[in-house]
């Protein structure tokens, strides 16, 4: 097993994805055959519905052109469904082979596919963290522990629908969070909310009509982030300042350059403190083009694989990525200062 001090180093995921090589390259024979049986399947679904349209022409006349259509529209469907299914189950073969490494090496996490979205998501939603949402999907759910620290995550797809019938139904949905929710413990309490967001150079974007928004006086820090505390409490910003001490503020600077950022300069990650945990929104997206000055982004998924029909599927490459993103939690428990500071006391549990 990897020590603390290495678990974060930036060869971490080359490491894993060496250890993972002779399993991966077995993972490629099998997509491959997968591949191959599945053109040769697609040809025969191809050919018996063009038969079978051809022969209700023939047979039953000109009449029926409609249900020959019909006939090969069916087919397009029979194979669509056998390539989503078949997508579908190599994507969870990769998981199933390379997670269980993946949580041992990285210090024997504990994983599950998914998670309660009632256990989790509420915390973050109080934050402001992310936004409200009712479509969720929490897939992917660690927990474990590192430097004295636990903490847990998921990857998330959170959207917002318009529909008027139920949760969830129908409706036009706009993506209101895709990426990694993290919960990591503290060492010490915080009885109100505390959010820290990234500074948009739209300031009504900056605004919460919650919560007050408040300047530490730390020019670098001021201009990268923006901070907000409980309207309703008097000693705001006072518990702000003890809490985000001049060290918490440079990790939080560091955490904002290592771990990327998204177009036009934005940081990548919001956190909120609330009693004795620190809640962290990670988006992940990738630029994929521009148009003049308008940079484009697409959402990357957890299991960053190609479509299985592809020659080349680039699977040691999105292994790497996953690794990246399950190390985050190190990356940010090594980095923040997560020394006892008593900022302030509550009896009011995490969760």
């Amino acid at each position: 097993m990897m020590s603390s001090e290495t678990r974060q180093g930036p060869a971490q995921a080359a490491r894993v994805v060496e250890q993972l090589r002779p399993r991966l390259a077995e993972l490629e024979r099998e997509r491959m055959q997968l591949r191959e049986q599945t053109l040769r399947l697609l040809v025969v679904i191809g050919a018996a519905s063009a038969i079978i349209a051809l022969l209700v022409r023939l047979v039953l006349g000109s009449g029926w052109g409609g249900v020959a259509f019909l006939v090969l529209i069916a087919g397009v469907v029979v194979a669509g469904w056998q390539i989503v299914r078949r997508q579908t189950r190599w994507e969870q073969q990769v998981l199933d082979a390379v997670i269980p490494v993946i949580c041992q090496s990285l210090g024997d996490i504990a994983y599950q596919p998914g998670v309660e979205v009632g256990d989790f998501l509420p915390a973050f939603e109080k934050l402001g963290v992310v936004g409200h949402s009712n479509r969720q999907r929490l897939r992917h759910y660690f927990r474990g522990r590192h430097q004295q620290t636990g903490f847990e995550f998921v990857d998330a797809a959170l959207d917002r629908t318009s529909s008027r019938k139920g949760k969830g139904n129908g409706g036009d949905a706009v993506t209101v969070f895709q990426g990694l929710l993290f919960r990591i413990q503290l060492p010490f309490s915080v009885d109100q909310r505390l959010l820290i967001s990234p500074r948009v150079s739209i300031k009504l974007f900056n605004k919460r009509a919650d919560m007050c928004e408040i300047t530490l006086g730390d020019e670098a820090f001021d201009e990268k982030f923006v901070v907000h505390h409980d309207m309703d409490q008097t000693d705001g910003a006072a518990l702000a300042e003890q809490v985000l001490t001049a060290d918490f503020r440079r990790a939080l600077l560091e955490l904002n350059q290592q771990e990327g950022k998204l177009a036009y300069e934005l940081g990548a990650f919001v956190i909120g403190l609330m009693y004795d945990s620190l809640y962290m929104a990670k988006t992940r997206y990738q630029r994929s083009g521009s148009i003049g000055k308008l940079q484009i982004e697409k959402p990357v998924p957890f299991l960053d694989v190609r479509f299985f029909l592809f020659r080349d599927s680039r699977l040691e490459e999105g292994v790497g990525r996953m690794v990246d993103d399950v190390a985050t939690v190190y990356r940010v428990i090594h980095t923040l200062p997560l020394a006892p500071v008593n900022p302030a006391k509550t009896s009011a549990p995490a969760h």
